[in-house]
């Protein structure tokens, strides 16, 4: 059989939901025999059959080559950067999907640059990317309906309600009495949610029943559908016993299928809902993106503490407390000088919900380098055991959970000391010791020994790091050797 003849085989399985067979040829087929158009068809499948790692192996040579005559075509940074949005690095897809070129070439690109912004919580960047992709396609398309489910979504997600139920009330009747019967249950279960938030309990329930009996078992929409239904419950009887543990189900169900997003969810509106501010707090302080935590405030204004406290091991009044502000002893003890094993705690501190995972990491903290399939792992991997070395002093350890990626954990009592004003972020050197600046001196005129008593640093150092910030137009300088004086740029400060 022919390298052709197989792909078109493996095609064949694939459509079928013959996923085993599929896997099975696609292991056995040698790549390296492949031409340039081939390895690109395959990596679409690979993709498709759930191995984008073996995909970005087949394409790097190509998108991400050290020879400057090598080209990337548009179908070949197409399929690249769908593989990277698969394994976590949205980020560098994104920037990928921007390319003029390709978009002009391949329109498809808006929809997938879209999805990559909205695994990043890019709402209003992924509605332009969805509406110039609608312009590119036929109006009755399965495509251009998914972009306009997408586009409801992006609504949902940024408070637009009433926008989203009309749209929604629109798009329905078309879906209805189509092959697409998931698709149509999926809007219904986006109706339920739109009709809940707007208060509207008895047709946001109708809607959700409907949506069960089409999504029953089809994970995760099903989750999704009875998240709601459950928080109907818990909204018409708050106290019942039935009512708690119909939403504890759903909790475990999601864990189940590794749906953190629910599980943040359902705490957002437990809090919001029964007015438990401990645990809005805990969905604000335990959430990286700040799209999110506008959802926080839109729901629970005003509500949110300046200080969290977060347990790690069991509870017991003898803890060890330490202040993860970056102007704290503890911080200062843990980490005497910017270095990657900080903002990589910053990682693993930032979200209480999931795992982190190894690829997220390598984009969050190598924030300018291309992602590569093994060394980049290896890099995290490196830095992970770096970490585990400091950590250990406080009886914290980094878990690596298998296929998932890693989570800080405790044997010990302790309690982590989250300021709202200085929530853990990564940052680059240059924004570390800008934010040190900003937060201490605001925008008066320090000297270089006061920069170094702030960084617990010696006088070279200091001055070593403050060439780099001016260079960077962070900071302003006025005059000359011992006698210079140093202030944040105001643009910064801004």
């Amino acid at each position: 059989m022919s390298k052709h003849e197989t792909l078109v085989e493996i095609k064949e399985k694939l459509t079928a939901g013959q996923t085993d067979e599929a896997n099975e040829l696609l292991n056995n087929i040698k790549a390296d025999r492949l031409t340039r158009s081939q390895k690109c068809e395959l990596a679409s499948i690979a993709r498709r059959l759930g191995n984008p790692v073996l995909a970005l192996k087949l394409l790097k040579p190509f998108v991400r080559s050290d020879n400057q005559l090598v080209q990337p075509k548009s179908e070949e940074i197409l399929e690249y950067a769908n593989a990277l949005s698969a394994i976590g690095g949205a980020s560098e897809s994104i920037k990928l999907l921007n390319d003029k070129k390709v978009q002009e070439e391949l329109p498809l690109s808006y929809l997938y640059l879209a999805f990559a912004q909205i695994t990043c919580w890019h709402y209003e960047s992924a509605l332009d990317s969805l509406n110039k992709f609608l312009k590119t396609e036929p109006a009755d398309s399965y495509r251009s309906q998914i972009a306009r489910v997408n586009i409801i979504a992006c609504k949902v997600s940024t408070n637009r309600f009433e926008e989203a139920r009309d749209d929604l009330l629109k798009l329905l009747p078309e879906l209805k009495g189509q092959e697409k019967l998931i698709l149509y249950g999926n809007c219904l279960e986006l109706l339920g949610q739109v009709y809940f938030q707007l208060k509207d309990y008895s047709e946001s329930e109708k809607v959700l029943l409907e949506a069960a009996s089409i999504l029953e078992g089809k994970m995760p929409d099903w989750i999704y559908v009875q998240k709601w239904l459950c928080l109907i419950k818990l909204v018409r009887d708050p106290g019942r016993k039935e009512s708690i543990e119909a939403i504890n189900g759903v909790r475990d169900l999601a864990r189940e299928y590794r749906d953190w997003e629910t599980l943040r969810d359902i705490d957002l509106w437990l809090g919001v809902l029964a007015g438990k501010k401990d645990l809005t707090d805990k969905v604000f302080f335990g959430t990286p993106r700040e799209t999110y935590k506008d959802r926080i405030e839109f729901f629970s204004p005003n509500d949110t503490s300046e200080v969290f406290c977060r347990w790690m091991g069991p509870r017991n009044d003898d803890r060890k407390q330490i202040s993860l502000s970056i102007f704290s002893e503890d911080w200062r003890e843990m980490f005497p000088d910017y270095c990657l094993e900080q903002e990589l705690f910053k990682v693993l501190l930032s979200d209480f919900y999931r795992p982190v995972g190894v690829t997220e990491i390598f984009f969050k903290i190598y924030q300018n380098e291309y992602y590569h399939p093994v060394f980049s792992i290896n890099k995290v991997r490196v830095l992970v055991s770096r970490l585990r070395k400091v950590l250990t002093k406080l009886n914290l350890k980094i878990t690596e959970i298998p296929s998932q990626g890693y989570i800080l954990e405790s044997e010990e009592p302790i309690e982590l000391i989250y300021s709202r004003a200085e929530l853990p972020q990564a940052m680059t050197k240059e924004e570390f010791y800008s934010f040190k600046i900003k937060n201490v001196f605001l925008t008066n005129w320090f000297s270089a020994k006061e920069f170094a008593q702030i960084l617990g640093s010696s006088d070279r150092t200091s001055r070593r790091i403050l060439a780099r910030l001016i260079e960077s137009g962070s900071i302003l300088k006025e005059g000359k050797n011992k006698n210079a004086m140093y202030r944040i740029n105001e643009a910064f400060a801004s």
